[in-house]
């Protein structure tokens, strides 16, 4: 298994600890409100607390509290068909309005839609995310991330203010996502995809996993209808 604080994390949080840059750094936390809890810290994700390698730290700009009900995690393709992304919102909307709180990774695609579903349905959304808050990633969703603050959701993540998105990254943070999640809802995905790491690592740690089936046959539904 790969140490899930690699090389490029230990080089970034040393980095932040030089005198100049850890200025920098708070500077730019107080400005963005940004907020940091340790796993003794009592709003902490009880969730997290007992997976593989939890995060030592977490960076959190909005409302943490609201991981602590009812949180179901959506994944699924950046390259999502219409049909896929149309269910995504809908689906996640009615959730919403039953006071579930979508957790997904704020990518282009299946998440996108998951964000605006819950936001449409009333309830706060958590974006997962593979790169400091500070960072604009994705450039496209940067809107979307001030709604999802300003409505009483949250963005979290493992890395500080200034760190930039790998792909490494990614398969990382997305341990997190399962890891808040009661349980988990797989939409359109390939086989060798982001989206199905994240399944393993549900299945690792427990929680309930769901998949949309879409159409059998095409690209977008490889991921549903592949054994695990």
């Amino acid at each position: 298994l790969q140490p899930y604080v690699n090389e490029y994390g230990i080089s970034k949080l040393t980095e932040q600890a030089q005198r100049d840059k850890m200025h920098e750094m708070m500077v730019t936390m107080q400005k963005l409100e940004i907020g940091i809890m340790a796993q003794d810290d009592p709003d902490y994700p009880d969730s997290l607390r007992n997976i593989q390698a939890p995060p030592p730290l977490l960076f959190y700009r909005g409302d943490p509290s609201c991981l602590r009900g009812k949180c179901v995690a959506v994944v699924g393709s950046r390259k999502a068909s219409p049909q896929g992304m149309d269910v995504t919102t809908r689906l996640c909307s009615e959730l919403s309005r039953a006071g579930v709180c979508i957790i997904s990774g704020l990518a282009m695609g299946i998440d996108t839609a998951a964000h605006e579903g819950c936001l449409e349905g009333g309830s706060p959304t958590a974006a997962i995310l593979g790169c400091g808050i500070d960072v604009e990633y994705p450039i496209e969703n940067v809107e979307l991330k001030e709604r999802i603050v300003k409505n009483g959701g949250v963005l979290l993540s493992e890395y500080p203010p200034g760190c930039h998105a790998n792909r490494h990254v990614f398969q990382v943070r997305n341990r997190i996502i399962s890891g808040l999640a009661k349980a988990l809802l797989m939409m359109e995905s390939r086989i060798q995809s982001g989206s199905m790491l994240t399944v393993h690592h549900a299945l690792d740690q427990g929680r309930e996993v769901y998949a949309y089936p879409g159409v059998p046959g095409t690209e977008w539904a490889e991921g549903a209808h592949q054994r695990v």
